[in-house]
């Protein structure tokens, strides 16, 4: 199987405009070596900024506790729009918890955000590659 093919895509913010609050949703990591949250910033008004950190926590819903090193802070608007950044999780060194949060806060300016974590290295049990198991809702191999 070719490495792309053991690879998961999880939202963990579905593309948003906002200048406030966003809603992440947590990445389950059991079962997976590596998770790189790839942060997507678009449009971003000028004056405006947005962090992004990763937390994690051991249950899902559970109170997340920030990640050490993992924050991109003050994207802004005068250049860090129409960008993709990323941050990178090494989890077969077992220091961290099940659950990935990743926390994304607009100040004051609509920005464009997204972030999608991509799990790799599959670490135990089959995983085929299909669509479904890769998170996606269609896959083409050409």
């Amino acid at each position: 199987m070719k490495a792309i093919e053991q690879m998961k895509f999880v939202y963990g913010l579905a593309p948003i405009s906002s200048n406030t609050a966003y809603t992440e949703t947590e990445i389950d990591t059991k079962g997976w070596g590596h998770l790189r949250v790839l942060i997507t910033m678009g449009a971003m008004t000028s004056g405006g900024t947005v962090d992004v950190k990763l937390a994690e926590l051991d249950t899902a819903g559970g109170s997340p506790v920030d990640i050490t090193g993992a924050a991109i802070t003050q994207l802004s608007g005068t250049g860090g729009g129409g960008k993709l950044y990323a941050i990178d999780v090494d989890l077969t060194k077992g220091v961290r918890k099940r659950y990935i949060y990743p926390v994304a806060a607009a100040a004051t300016q609509a920005s464009v955000t997204g972030i999608v974590g991509i799990l790799s290295i599959p670490t135990a049990g089959s995983f085929s590659g299909s669509a479904t198991e890769a998170g996606l809702t269609e896959k083409i191999s050409v």
